[in-house]
């Protein structure tokens, strides 16, 4: 009598090692704990494998952050500036808070910053769309791009801190014991969702920008 054929399929090979698969290992790693073992362990690879496609750690997290980068939205157009800019600052904002580390493996790996280069000079470009002037643009550009980085990378670590030892700090620090109220609104920085205070910071970063760059003063906003 013949049996059915079993439904249990056998496991095939795994999957063949390129740039893009180690990347996704890396990013799944995360910045701050990442070494090329880290990655080999994640991937069920030797060390060989992997210099077959990244030549050291500094590769490793070039291909990470281009792989970061293709994942977002580009900047979108024709839009008028104040909505292209909030749109841009959140896409970096999340990147930056989903990937605790990655603000300061930019600072300390200068070809993974050039990655950014090509996005910002778009951006640059849809400014001028918008009807800034270039300096203007580039000035904009480099300030929200900037507040991006810091306030999606301080929200990465506080989220990965534990918020009662902070707030013991904060407590211990606070120079005027009488003054609750203010030690209660500084304490409550130290959140797990720090988006809507970002949110505020940011419209005041926009509002300053409306006032003080002469075209953008010019310019309708929705």
């Amino acid at each position: 009598m013949s049996s059915e054929p079993s439904s249990r399929r056998r496991p095939g090979p795994p999957p063949r090692l390129n740039r893009e698969l180690i990347a996704d290992a890396a990013i799944a790693v995360g910045f701050t704990d990442l070494t090329l073992a880290s990655v080999a362990e994640r991937l069920s690879a030797t060390h060989a494998a992997l210099y077959r496609h990244v030549a050291d750690r500094d590769d490793l997290v070039v291909a990470a952050v281009e792989r970061l980068v293709a994942g977002l939205p580009p900047p979108a157009g024709p839009l008028d500036w104040r909505t292209l800019l909030e749109t841009e600052t959140w896409a970096l904002w999340d990147m930056y808070a989903d990937n605790p580390g990655v603000d300061q493996v930019l600072c300390a790996v200068p070809a993974a910053r050039e990655v950014f280069v090509g996005r910002t000079i778009t951006l640059i470009r849809r400014l001028c769309e918008a009807g800034f002037d270039v300096e203007s643009a580039v000035l904009v550009a480099d300030i929200v791009v900037d507040f991006a980085r810091a306030s999606g990378g301080t929200a990465a670590r506080l989220h990965r801190t534990k918020t009662g030892q902070v707030k013991d700090a904060l407590t211990r620090a606070w120079s005027d014991p009488a003054d609750q109220e203010t030690l209660r609104l500084v304490t409550g920085l130290v959140r797990q969702d720090h988006r809507p205070w970002a949110a505020r910071k940011l419209e005041i970063v926009l509002d300053g920008i409306a006032v003080s760059v002469p075209c953008a003063r010019d310019l309708p906003t929705r």
